[in-house]
């Protein structure tokens, strides 16, 4: 069950990190990736950091591995150099 949670945080990374790369607009600079990496970093030092202060917490991994990975890695996708 925890795969298809994680398969889930990844299509809403992506789509996250879609939508954010369409409100920022086409630009010189990637900045649309800056502002994804700079809050997907800080996210995710907030969410390992959590079960520290609450105690065990059973959606970290999905948010982790799908969300924030999903949001982070849809850009490699997207530039992945084609021949």
């Amino acid at each position: 069950m925890l795969i298809i949670w994680i398969g889930v945080g990844g299509a809403i990374g992506s789509i996250l990190r879609c939508a954010f790369g369409f409100a920022m607009g086409a630009s010189r600079f990637p900045w649309a990736t800056l502002g994804v990496n700079l809050i997907g970093s800080l996210l995710l030092g907030f969410v390992l950091i959590w079960p520290t202060v609450v105690g065990r917490w059973k959606w970290r991994v999905p948010i982790t591995v799908g969300i924030l990975g999903g949001m982070s890695w849809y850009q490699w996708v997207v530039d992945w150099p084609r021949p």
